[in-house]
């Protein structure tokens, strides 16, 4: 029987030791909003954005009841063993499809910062979830969401709610799915949150703001290769369920610069979107 690493006792995030780290760490952005618990940080975030809420603004949550993954899967983070947090960015680029890169851009950030703070060294699955290969528990340890942020259903987005959760102290009973994972079961020591949520941040404004310098453009700012050195689904077969329960099977060869997964399927090239793979699995 494989020994579980004890969870963490519950000790709450310290608010003020993240508004201290916050104002060093990403000065000109407002003080963040620290809560013990909430339905979903994305939702908290997007309707501060409808009412005013400047770039940069963040919410951050012990517990999260009613988190959102992608295509409105459940994402829930019990309280001291996980954390969420969503954060406003006002990208205004002038082609719509460079903001494909916003989810990608801040996978990199979020897992830069978790080698940093562990010493593990995570990956970026294709598009945006950050995964441990190896180690004693190899899966999932970080999601993202990325969604805009309309006033009314037919609006054009004034900006977008970018949400992370990272599983920190989860134990394997605790786990949501067979491939999730978290930092202590990859063989982490146990995470000070409320510095690991500061450095997440922080990383993914330095590529956000290099991002937005280049003229929202992956390549000449870096994130393109980047992105290609850490994902682990580049070179391996994959099978991607498309809408309608369509499969396509094949070899990941690329990302394009749209972000978009380029695809060898028997010797043609075919370029799928986040937004139109259900699943994506290694064939």
């Amino acid at each position: 029987m494989t020994s579980q690493p004890a969870r963490p006792p519950h000790r709450p995030l310290d608010a003020a030791q993240i508004a201290s780290d916050f104002v060093s760490a990403l000065p000109g952005w407002p003080s963040p909003a620290v809560l013990g618990t909430t339905g979903s940080t994305n939702a908290d975030i997007s309707a501060a954005a409808r009412a005013g809420a400047g770039e940069g603004s963040v919410v951050i949550a012990d517990e999260q009841s009613a988190g959102r993954g992608r295509l409105g899967r459940t994402w829930s983070s019990p309280p001291g063993a996980s954390v969420s947090v969503s954060l406003l960015l006002l990208p205004r680029p002038t082609d719509p499809a460079a903001i494909s890169w916003l989810p990608l851009l801040a996978a990199l950030g979020v897992r830069s910062a978790i080698e940093a703070h562990t010493g593990l060294r995570p990956s970026v699955k294709w598009p945006n979830d950050v995964v441990m290969e190896e180690g004693p528990r190899p899966g999932k340890v970080a999601g993202l969401l990325v969604e805009a942020v309309t006033s009314a259903p037919a609006a054009e987005a004034s900006g977008y709610a970018v949400g992370f959760g990272i599983n920190t102290g989860l134990r394997e009973p605790d786990l949501p799915v067979p491939e999730a994972s978290s930092l202590s079961l990859s063989g982490a020591r146990p995470v000070d949150r409320a510095v690991l949520v500061v450095e997440c941040l922080q990383r993914i404004r330095r590529r956000y703001e290099a991002w937005v310098a280049s003229g929202f453009s992956a390549t000449r700012c870096g994130l393109a290769q980047e992105y290609r050195d850490r994902c682990s689904t580049l070179g391996r077969p994959v099978r991607a369920q498309l809408p309608g329960g369509e499969m396509l099977t094949g070899t990941a060869r690329d990302v394009d610069g749209s972000g978009r997964l380029l695809v060898d399927v028997g010797g043609d090239i075919v370029a799928v979107g986040a937004g139109d793979v259900v699943h994506l699995r290694p064939a």
